[in-house]
């Protein structure tokens, strides 16, 4: 199982990285990199920036539904640095995203939180990264109560 980052911004993706700690990931730099690497293997988690090479904002968000049936119905997450959420996160969830989260400065402490909130609603206890999300995020908050 697995997480499915698609994202242009290096340095953004070490960040997202860092905040997660996911041991298994892979990282696509365009749509249809995506595309391939989920006809490999369905991630159960998509993280999907909306601005990509090659791809206008509303071509991706127009690919969120091809994404969500080729990756057998993985929770998709959208981060953008777009300011008109509404119009987005309407757009975005009418096409199969879970939500559209804004690539602000608080953006990396909500993550884990975001990710394990809106993948349980699909998948409540079978998703491992949502375990070990759950797993990280618990030793942060609360260490002393983690085995």
């Amino acid at each position: 199982m697995s997480l499915l980052i698609v994202e242009d911004d290096e340095p953004f993706v070490a960040l997202m990285l860092h905040s997660l700690k996911p041991k298994a990931y892979r990282v696509a730099h365009t749509i249809n990199e995506a595309f391939a690497l989920i006809d490999q293997e369905a991630p159960d988690v998509i993280l999907l920036d909306l601005s990509l090479p090659g791809s206008r904002v509303d071509d991706t968000i127009g690919q969120i539904s091809e994404l969500k049936r080729r990756s057998k119905d993985a929770t998709i997450i959208v981060i953008t640095g777009y300011p008109d959420l509404k119009r987005l996160q309407d757009a975005a969830t009418a096409k199969g995203a879970r939500t559209v989260l804004s690539k602000d400065n608080g953006l990396f402490g909500r993550l884990p939180d975001e990710i394990i909130k809106w993948a349980n609603t699909e998948k409540p206890t079978s998703n491992p990264i949502v375990r070990e999300i759950e797993d990280t995020v618990k030793r942060i908050v609360a260490p002393e109560q983690v085995e």
